[in-house]
């Protein structure tokens, strides 16, 4: 195994699946990418017609504080990781993100 993804959201559990993930990369000398997924839109309020409308998604402190937290416990762990923030679906975008990176795990 040469390259593990590990997707988080920040909460909890995704902390334990990080650690684990990391222990596991540091085991099998496995190369790490942390992805964090924002979703593509959000919404906005009703116009004055009261029909809601969406304005793309920007990356925010918030959704880059997850990723920054993970590398904190990467580096604690002694292992390298590179990071990237993804936009969409979550399932859909962990595994083409996986896909593309040739990913032996998720």
């Amino acid at each position: 195994m040469t390259k593990i993804l590990i997707a988080t959201d920040g909460s909890r559990s995704a902390r334990e699946a990080l650690a684990f993930g990391l222990e596991l990369a540091n085991a099998q000398g496995a190369e790490v990418v942390v992805v964090h997924v924002v979703p593509a839109f959000d919404l906005v309020g009703a116009s004055a017609f009261c029909v809601p409308s969406a304005l793309p998604h920007a990356p925010s402190a918030v959704d880059r504080a997850v990723l920054e937290e993970a590398s904190t416990l990467a580096e604690e762990a002694g292992v390298v990781v590179q990071t990237a923030v993804l936009r969409g679906n979550p399932v859909d975008e962990i595994v083409a993100y996986a896909d593309s990176i040739d990913a032996d795990m998720i």
